[in-house]
């Protein structure tokens, strides 16, 4: 098993304290009796580092000791890490509430920080932000790290290297009609999934993780389990409510995954979504509006998105969003056949002085969608529709691969993969032809969980749902990462969830993100309470955010700023 470098001194002392045990002796996990949990100052390198002075003794880091597996097919000990920010008055602390911001490999030691920010920014007295601050007033905000994630035990592939040239002559392989390419395109996944260490396979998954949790509530001596689950963090949450029903106090699912399904489904279906999503936002209104000057038929808008230069196609329409982001994009696109490698300087100067548009403020929008596009012409050389780019987290190489190994180990071993490998590639030209704006990576991950190498890790029925509190699920009507249909059919598998959908909105991450009030209110006041909407399923329509004054803050930071900066990784997660 790998421990990550130091500091990890602290935490290795607390495992032999906490188990009996020296390091790599293997145990037989006791599982009847709660495990100690040894809590201190969350270690230098772990956590942002302004953090710890804003929170001061509030904010700990802890590591438990957890049987490797709960289902005694293993012995031996996993050593599990956690994050807490204690409530703000403590005499009058009601209890904890537990988070999972996604993934799978998110870590909550890059996001509570920020929750909890946030909402401790918030004064008591306002309409929409007043229960956020009242949770952080009297509520242990606690996120329990997933297995393998830094900090605990880690899980790690190895690099795989890429030493042929073929990469360069197809920026897309997936999508390549040589078979020379498809071939090793695969062999390249095939290694992918051998790099990752197989004797922890089996123990890294949602079902370990929910373990995980329920041992960290009875250490903690809590009486239920309060969860507040964003996107694949909503399959945690399910997953919980379907194990330990007799434990499940409030549970809100944020941006929901169609838990009634498997990952497969999950990034094919999304697929169709994000192709749908990207019509309506995009290509519709930018045929209904001459202003644009695309023209009025949207299948041809769409074949000139087609013929858009593979490497520029790849990176730029997962972002196009708006008619003028289409229109931006088609407009520069064709300057890249005469110099693929064109810089974002290049761009900017092709700009200058160019009118997009008669009407003045499409114009603008236009120019401002083409500059934001300019921007990222630098990362053009590397392929936009594979695994996101470690810059986008803000994350170092090495956490953004630790995210990964942990994200290829859930979604490989939780649920089955059943296609074959024609089936990929019959997979792969179809949504070529029919999906142009959705991402391939139902394609490049599947291929990767294809070649796994061991069986779906056993999951209790969500049957036991049924045996649970009601629960609350949020959604925005337009989320391209865990789309509406999708939530609505884990809605259905969830006779006794009520559902707020916030219409109009177009978000991955939705309570803390607008002011929207059936959102910001029903999720607060729930997670206080207990009390849910009255209608089983509540609309109200999309209210962005206005930025609010600081609530006598002196710490240097600004809550906009640090709510942007959390929703766009959220929107990753």
């Amino acid at each position: 098993m790998k421990h990550p470098p130091h500091p990890r001194a602290f935490f290795a002392l607390a495992l032999m304290s906490l188990a009996g045990i020296h390091p790599g002796a293997a145990k037989a996990a006791n599982t009847d009796a709660p495990p100690g949990i040894i809590w201190s100052p969350c270690p230098a390198g772990f956590v942002a580092p302004g953090w710890q002075p804003i929170w001061g003794e509030r904010m700990e880091c802890g590591i438990m000791a957890v049987p490797l597996a709960y289902d005694g097919s293993a012995t031996g000990q996993f050593a599990t890490a956690l994050i807490r920010i204690k409530a703000g008055i403590p005499s009058e602390r009601q209890g904890a509430l537990f988070f999972n911001f996604g993934g799978p490999g998110a870590s909550p030691l890059d996001f509570l920080p920020d929750v909890a920010y946030l909402w401790s920014s918030a004064s008591k007295d306002d309409p929409l932000d007043g229960d956020k601050r009242r949770l952080a007033d009297h509520f242990d905000l606690i996120g329990v790290v997933p297995r393998g994630l830094r900090l605990g035990d880690r899980y790690d592939c190895a690099p795989v290297s890429d030493v042929s040239d073929t990469a360069a002559r197809s920026h897309d392989p997936t999508i390549n009609p040589d078979d020379a390419i498809w071939e090793w395109f695969v062999s390249i996944k095939a290694a992918e999934a051998r790099a990752c260490p197989n004797e922890l396979k089996p123990y890294i998954g949602s079902l370990d993780h929910v373990h995980d949790m329920e041992r960290a509530r009875l250490s903690l001596g809590e009486p239920v389990m309060n969860f507040l689950g964003i996107s694949y963090g909503t399959w945690v949450g399910a997953l919980y409510a379907a194990t330990y029903p007799q434990h499940v106090g409030r549970i809100v699912l944020d941006s929901s995954m169609n838990y009634a399904g498997t990952f497969e489904n999950q990034l094919d279906d999304s697929a169709r979504e994000s192709q749908d999503l990207f019509m309506q936002r995009a290509v519709l209104p930018a045929a209904a509006d001459p202003r644009y000057g695309l023209g009025t038929d949207s299948q041809a808008i769409l074949q000139k998105v087609m013929r858009m230069p593979p490497h520029v196609l790849e990176l730029w329409v997962p972002m196009l969003r708006t008619p003028a982001d289409l229109t931006a994009a088609l407009i520069m696109a064709p300057w890249f056949y005469a110099n693929p490698d064109v810089t974002p300087e290049y761009l900017m100067y092709r700009l200058q002085g160019r009118h997009f548009s008669a009407d003045p403020s499409i114009s603008d929008a236009i120019r401002n969608a083409a500059t934001q596009l300019a921007r990222t012409a630098a990362h053009l050389a590397r392929s936009g529709r594979n695994l996101l780019s470690q810059s986008t987290y803000g994350a170092s190489a090495d956490e953004f691969a630790n995210s990964q190994s942990v994200y290829f180990a859930t979604i490989c071993g939780d649920t089955p993969w059943r296609k074959t490998l024609p089936e990929f590639r019959a997979k792969a030209e179809s949504m070529l032809k029919d999906y142009p704006a959705a991402s391939l990576v139902s394609v490049r991950f599947g291929l990767v969980c294809h070649h796994w190498g061991t069986a779906p890790r056993f999951h209790p029925p969500l049957a036991g749902l049924a045996d649970a509190p009601p629960f609350l699920i949020v959604n925005a009507e337009f989320d391209p990462a865990t789309p509406l249909a999708l939530a609505r059919r884990a809605f259905a598998a969830s006779p006794s969830a009520h559902m707020v959908i916030a219409d109009g909105m177009v978000a991955h991450g939705v309570f803390g993100a607008s002011a929207t009030p059936c959102v910001e209110q029903s999720v607060g006041h729930f997670l206080l309470t207990g009390e849910l909407p009255e209608e089983r399923e509540t609309h109200c329509t999309f209210v962005p955010r206005t930025p609010k004054a600081r609530s006598g803050r002196t710490d240097g930071l600004d809550p906009e700023e640090r709510r942007e900066i959390l929703f766009k990784r959220l929107r990753h997660s």
